[in-house]
């Protein structure tokens, strides 16, 4: 009878669940799109590295390109566990209905903390970023466009099978609304790092993204690949 109970309880919490994401996103427009980006990072020395991150996205049903990301950063350990790191992208945002790309400029600045907890990586990252926009292009309320992206992941590696699958879970707050400021936006994402040979990693990854609270929110299903290199 127990085991009855324990199991309807977990069929009940499911369900809810279930129609919790449903009704956060009935009512919101849908797109498939796809990401594709190469990183490569390098040691300056023992506690401080440099990152190059090339990335296209597409979208519309993966018919378009979406931006294309440029970015270049700076990592610098602090401890075994905590990491700090700062960075410039420069962003080529495509407008569609004109056929142009509009220059977006955007920098970031992030702390991260690393704990262990059984076979378990657990990895929480607190990260500023400040996006400023092309004033020749009005779609956007207003520059810079400054917010809080939090982020929780938990990993597991397989170091035999050159495996660690993770999932995680991401926040967008702003912090410069005119209209006053609040959650905008959900990422969550599965993937999974594949050791192809001691510098070379793959990670292929699914990802949904929806927007929240705002006027017209929309929500993506995301299938990407990132190759990630790591000069020694």
């Amino acid at each position: 009878m127990l085991f009855k109970d324990q199991s309807m309880k977990k069929y009940f919490l499911l369900v809810f669940f279930c129609l919790s994401i449903v009704s956060l996103l009935k009512g919101q427009k849908t797109d498939r799109a796809a990401w594709f980006s190469v990183e490569v990072s390098g040691k300056v020395s023992n506690n401080l590295e440099l990152e190059l991150e090339e990335e296209i996205r597409f979208f519309k049903d993966v018919t378009e390109i979406d931006r294309i990301i440029t970015s270049l950063g700076a990592a610098y350990t602090i401890t075994d566990f905590l990491k700090a790191g700062a960075g410039y992208s420069l962003i080529l945002d495509h407008k569609v209905k004109q056929d142009v790309y509009e220059n977006r400029h955007r920098y970031y600045l992030y702390l991260r903390g690393r704990v262990r907890l059984g076979g378990f990586k657990i990895d929480l990252r607190e990260k500023f970023q400040s996006t400023y926009y092309d004033p020749a292009f009005d779609d956007e309320r207003y520059s810079p466009a400054n917010e809080l992206k939090s982020r929780l992941q938990v990993s597991r590696n397989f170091k035999k099978a050159g495996l660690e699958p993770y999932v995680n879970a991401e926040m967008y707050y702003q912090l410069n609304d005119p209209e006053g400021n609040k959650i905008d936006q959900m990422r969550y994402t599965a993937g999974m790092e594949i050791d192809l040979t001691k510098s070379l990693v793959l990670d292929p990854f699914f990802r949904i993204e929806t927007d929240i609270n705002i006027p017209e929110p929309e929500t993506f299903y995301i299938g990407g690949v990132t190759l990630k290199w790591e000069i020694n």
